[in-house]
């Protein structure tokens, strides 16, 4: 199957784009769109072996880097998921991938898509996620220690959930099926990190895997039960905390 430049260049973005992540995004946190703190991405960096889904990779690495360049201890990155740009309507899966992959930043977190049918999805650089916000794809990278104070990355995975094959209509399943798949079982990809403890790596053929990633990466937040949160509960925390709250809106 063949791929025309602006095919590639999307599908190979998702490993090399670098992020600011010392600025904040000029849209406010969208209220509207209903993925607020719906799930948290979570990645274990304690371990020798660290996989990292890609649309957190550049976050990750920075963490990493505090770990090996100033002696931090963490072992564990947790990121929101939540809708931080305006929802898009587009007809093609190629216009979704390219806005998905290639434009949505690591401040945006993750952007609506509308297909002119009334799909629903949402997604970012690497990530594909249905309307009740669960992976469809997912791309991931593998590091390992490289001496004591450098990581090299050694592997790209490509998971695809099963539904995609079990519930094949979609505008994004056929999409995944027909063109993301293929063009990572043929190409490889090269990887370019944003910190200088880890080295670059070129020519890494990507494993496609199909399966359940979700509860590899992604946690569901416990909801409050009336019992835990009630409205005489609330009542009281503000009352006791009355002072504090006065200050804080400033009356």
């Amino acid at each position: 199957m063949d791929f025309n430049f602006r095919q590639i260049q999307t599908y190979t973005s998702i490993f090399n784009r670098a992020e600011d992540l010392s600025l904040l995004s000029n849209t406010l946190l969208n209220l509207t769109d209903d993925a607020v703190f719906k799930r948290f991405c979570t990645v274990n960096i304690g371990g020798d072996d660290i996989e990292i889904p890609v649309f957190v990779k550049f976050a990750v690495e920075k963490i990493i880097n505090y770990n090996l360049k100033f002696g931090y201890k963490y072992t564990k990155v947790v990121v929101p998921m939540y809708v931080n740009t305006n929802s898009q309507v587009r007809r093609t899966f190629d216009s979704i991938i390219k806005q998905l992959f290639m434009r949505v930043c690591f401040n945006d977190r993750l952007q609506k898509i509308v297909t002119s049918k009334g799909e629903v999805y949402f997604g970012t650089r690497g990530l594909i996620l249905d309307k009740d916000f669960s992976p469809l794809l997912m791309c991931t990278v593998n590091c390992e220690k490289a001496g004591n104070d450098m990581m090299r990355y050694t592997k790209v995975t490509i998971y695809v959930h099963p539904k995609v094959f079990l519930e094949p209509n979609g505008l994004m399943q056929k999409a995944i099926n027909k063109n993301i798949v293929p063009f990572y079982l043929t190409n490889n990809v090269s990887l370019t990190p944003q910190f200088d403890s880890f080295m670059f790596s070129s020519d890494i053929t990507p494993q496609v895997i199909i399966a359940d990633m979700t509860k590899k990466f992604i946690e569901t937040p416990s909801k409050p039960t009336p019992k835990n949160c009630s409205n005489e509960m609330i009542n009281k925390m503000l009352n006791d905390n009355i002072e504090d709250v006065l200050d804080i809106i400033r009356i």
